[in-house]
Order: structure tokens, then sequence, then C-alpha cells
């Protein structure tokens, strides 16, 4: 994501103003980010005039659908009510990551890093602790309560706890597409941001280089003083830049490619997990997301080291075995 300004003439107070923030790019960043800014100055005399741009073109990549905690206070910053988010978008509680098969291969051994933090863990070691000990627990039921409460399948607060609290730490899990739409609708409808549906085909710059406007395909021109790029690896703005260009990290970060399925639910009284379900297989790993009338399964991969047709072979067997009412053939395997 990047921001460059522009300065307006006149004396320094005016030059410094931002009276109009173009955001490029729509989904879950580019909502949230306007969003966050038009909150954050929706008190002021002087807010800016904040327009996002997004493309009619683009669908929204269905995945990403687990959170961290700290989505909450984004939601709660943005004045979002947390039974919107339930009920719009298939919400369902994360309390952390259930890790498979990571210590050996072919292990089925299993161990949960829960959200809610240590006891203490600021000035103990509950380590040392934990090893000194002769129960046999293992350290995220030593040191939290949350792992048992994840293991019975209960929630992370009760149904009279206000929104955004909580008895112990939680993120979500959510359908991708329906959070940009409620996101999109909150905050047109509530932030008053302008939502300009078009392609960008231009970025007109400045004499030093920053950028001036950006032009649509119909021929609308869109200036102003401050832009944020949140097209991903488009790189609308950002990939005019010198120096800007794509950095592989490839020889450190092996997994580049990502196969997702959407998975019904066998019967509807089946339990949602509230913890993201993470397999490791033999070129990366398998996530598994509860929503509230499916599940959303993926597979990520080094395509170095596998090749897409047996990536997906891996996960059609993983659904297979975890889901195996599962009509595959309905999902696109064949």
């Amino acid at each position: 994501m990047l921001a460059l300004s522009r300065a307006s003439g006149g004396n320094q107070a005016v030059q410094d103003a931002v009276r109009r923030i173009v955001v490029v790019g729509g989904g879950t960043a580019g909502w949230i980010t306007a969003s966050l800014i038009a909150a954050e100055n929706r008190d002021s005399a002087h807010a800016p005039e904040v327009v996002l741009v997004e493309s009619p073109d683009i669908p929204i990549i269905g995945v990403g659908e687990g959170t961290w905690p700290s989505m909450r206070l984004t939601l709660q910053k943005i004045g979002l009510a947390e039974a919107d988010l339930v009920r719009q978008c298939e919400a369902s509680f994360k309390q952390g990551t259930r890790f498979t098969g990571w210590a050996t291969r072919g292990d089925d051994s299993q161990y949960v890093h829960p959200f809610s933090l240590p006891a203490e863990y600021a000035t103990l070691n509950l380590a040392e602790h934990w090893l000194a000990t002769e129960v046999a627990s293992s350290f995220a039921e030593f040191v939290t309560p949350q792992a048992k409460i994840i293991a019975a399948g209960l929630a992370p607060k009760q149904s009279v706890t206000p929104e955004y609290a909580f008895n112990v730490n939680y993120g979500y899990h959510f359908d991708a597409g329906k959070f940009a739409r409620l996101l999109h609708h909150h905050a047109v409808a509530r932030l008053g941001v302008q939502h300009v549906s078009g392609n960008v085909e231009r970025v007109e710059s400045e004499a030093d280089g920053s950028i001036a406007a950006v032009v649509l395909a119909t021929g609308q021109r869109l200036a102003g003083d401050l832009f944020v790029d949140c097209t991903g690896q488009r790189a609308l703005l950002i990939g005019r830049q010198p120096g800007a260009g794509f950095v592989s990290v490839k020889e450190i970060l092996f997994n580049d490619t990502a196969i997702a399925v959407q998975v019904p639910y066998a019967d509807a009284g089946q339990p949602i997990a509230s913890v993201t379900c993470a397999t490791a297989v033999s070129s990366g790993w398998i996530w598994d997301i509860g929503l509230q009338t499916r599940r959303g399964v993926g597979h990520v991969y080094s395509s170095t080291y596998t090749s897409d047709a047996e990536a997906l072979s891996t996960l059609r067997d993983y659904i297979g075995r975890v889901s195996p009412r599962t009509d595959l053939d309905q999902l696109g395997f064949r």
C-alpha cells in the first residue's frame, strides 16, 4: 500500500492541507483503508474528502477468510456493529490455529496456538515451569484456559458479553466477499466515503513525480492531495515509482501458489471449529476454516517442489479424508 502526496499552492498551512484522499482499489484492503481514514477524521471540521475507485471487472479473491484479534479493534474504530458482521458475512469466532502434522512428516500430532496470551507473560517465563512439571499437558493448556475452551467446542464469549469484549481473546472467520460488500456499504452510508466504479487508464503526474490525478477509462479525472494504492500485485500506482518493482523472496518463502475451494457441511448440525485448522502436507500446508454454512479450504504450496496436478490431488485427498460425504465432483474435482 502506497501513499503519495501532492502539495497545493499558497502559504505553508494551505500547502500542507490534505483536502481529498483517493484510494485506488477496493476489496477488504481498500475499504478498510478508506473507512479508517474517514472514521479518524469524522469529527474534524476540516475532514478530507475520501474517494475510493474500484474496478467493476476484478472479482474479490475468496481467500483470507481468517483474521487476528486486531481486526476487532479495527472494526470497532470504524463503528461497524459486530452483530452485522456475524449476520451478513457468515462470521464465526476464531480463537487461534490448530496445527496438525508439523513436527514430523506423516505425523498426525497436533498443537494449538491460542490467541490469549500466557498469564504474566511480560514478567514470567512459563516455559521453564512447564518443562519442569510432570503434568502431561501441552504448553497451551498449561499457560491459558483457551486451549481447553477450544477443545470443548465453546465460544470465546457469552451471549450477554458486549460487542467486541471477550472472556478469552478472539478474531473471526468470515466470507471475504461478503465482508468487502459490508465494508463498502458501511463506508458509503455511515462514513461518507465516495465510491467511484471504473478502471484506471492512466496516472497524471506533477513535475516532481508526485501523483496529480488518476484518469478512468470513462474519461473521468480524479485529482487528489493523497493517493493510496490498494490494487495488490497490479500495483497501479506504486508500480510507476523508480525502484518499486516486484522483489521476489522465493528463496525464503517457498510457498508461492494456492488453490482454494468452498466445501459445504455434510449436515446442518455439524460443529463449527473455532480455530483455523492448518495441516502440513508434503510440499506446503492446507487451511480449513469453518463458516456458518460452509468451510473455506485451500492448499498453499511450493511450485518448485510439486506440480499443480499433484497439489490438486493432495487437496482432494484431504477433503475426502476429513469430509468423506462431500461430493468432490460438484466442487470441480474430476
